[in-house]
């Protein structure tokens, strides 16, 4: 009878497998703490810049305060300038933390992608333990049947041998392609990562470059500008300096003036004091010879004189009749003038009042003004105002020539005219 022997076979990761395992484990850790520890120098790079813009912009904002105080007015424009920089800026800023969020994407994949490739391992370790397993159950399947021969046992041996060798090699295999997968993205991501911190980097230096450029453009102008007030109170100061010394003229030339003034209005009251007397005797004189031909005068001038007035009466009673009957004659028949002449009647007697005298100004329908004289051949001349004071018209009517055609006017109508 012979003895039974039992061969046990532990298969799993050897040594060798397991160190550079844990190696590869330490170096992803590594790599990942040194992607977050350069991530974080850039992020305090970045702050680093922004604290110096901010104190930049701080130190800015006092020099303009206290050097700028009494120069608002002139300095608005370069105020909105340095506002449409800061806007630049703060689009810069926004870029930047933009650029860091994807950044911290690219981490947060890199992160994800770490933690597939460990599951996956864990999936591969679990394959392995269960063909170990499956070898453990085969070995005791051997021992079992070892009854059937040795040579079935070797063979069965073998088999199982040669089929765990075979699993396992096929995982290691996909365990390593795995990991190699795993490390070349993340190598990827963070060369992306990076690429995508110093394009960031790179804008933010450009804009503080275009900030400075503007900041130098508006200091320039600010000192043109300095520079031109300078020069312009220069010239007041020397404008002002002239006028100094051409009003001290002046009044020296005044003060002399005033002095011959006062000469000449002595010298002038003198010879009117002499004037004076001298008109007063030959007024004197004049006075009584003039005495005497008045009163020669005053009886054939006062008879002349009362026959005048009386004539000149009796003329302007005759002649505010005779208006009178025109006003009626258009009252009665005015409709059945020629609408020239019913006008240029109107304003014949709309010129003279009730008495027969001449009506010198007035308005019209449209507010015109009119102004009316009477020239020595006996014609009123009657001149029309806009309201700018333009003369728009003028007109002349012969005060009897009107009155005459008014009254032959009136003869030929008289036996068509029904009354009462």
């Amino acid at each position: 009878m012979c003895g039974r022997t039992t061969n046990v076979t532990n298969t799993g990761l050897g040594d060798d497998q397991f160190t550079t395992l844990t190696g590869n484990q330490s170096n992803i850790g590594n790599s990942v703490d040194g992607l977050a520890g350069e991530a974080s120098e850039g992020f305090a790079t970045v702050n680093t810049g922004l604290t110096g813009v901010q104190s930049g912009l701080d130190s800015t904002n006092t020099n303009m305060t206290s050097g700028f105080t009494n120069l608002q007015d002139t300095l608005a424009a370069g105020t909105t300038l340095a506002n449409s920089n800061f806007g630049a800026t703060q689009d810069l800023l926004n870029r930047n933390n933009a650029n860091t969020q994807t950044n911290s994407t690219g981490i947060s994949s890199l992160s994800d992608n770490v933690n597939t490739g460990f599951s996956t391992m864990g999936g591969r370790f679990d394959n392995v333990d269960q063909n170990t397993a499956n070898v453990q159950t085969s070995v005791d399947q051997v021992s079992t049947d070892q009854a059937q021969g040795f040579s079935d046992v070797n063979s069965n041996l073998t088999s199982g041998f040669d089929a765990a060798s075979a699993d396992n090699s096929a995982s290691f295999a996909a365990a390593g392609e795995a990991l190699n997968e795993g490390f070349t993205t993340a190598g990827d991501e963070r060369f992306l990562a990076a690429k995508g911190s110093l394009e960031g980097q790179r804008a933010l230096g450009e804009g503080l470059s275009t900030l400075g450029s503007n900041m130098n453009a508006y200091e320039g102008e600010s000192l043109t500008n300095q520079a031109a007030m300078q020069s312009t109170q220069d010239n007041f100061q020397s404008n002002f300096d002239d006028y100094v010394s051409r009003y001290s003229d002046d009044t020296t030339l005044a003060n002399q003036t005033r002095a011959d003034l006062q000469t000449a209005q002595s010298n002038s009251a003198d010879r009117i004091r002499e004037d004076v007397g001298n008109f007063a005797q030959a007024s004197a004189n004049g006075q009584s010879m003039i005495a005497n031909q008045v009163d020669n005068a005053a009886d054939t001038m006062g008879q002349t004189l009362s026959g005048g007035f009386a004539s000149q009466a009796r003329d302007q009673q005759i002649q505010a009749s005779r208006i009178t009957r025109v006003k009626d004659l258009l009252q009665s028949t005015g409709d059945d003038m020629d609408a020239n002449i019913r006008s240029q009647y109107a304003s014949f007697s709309n010129s003279f009042d009730d008495l027969g005298n001449l009506i010198p100004n007035g308005i019209n329908a449209s507010g015109d003004t009119l102004l009316r004289e009477m020239n020595n051949e006996g014609s009123v001349i009657e001149t029309t105002y806009n309201s700018v004071g333009v003369q728009t018209g003028a007109v002349s009517m012969n005060v009897e020539q009107m009155l005459s055609n008014a009254e032959s006017f009136s003869r030929q109508t008289t036996p068509y005219v029904t009354t009462g």
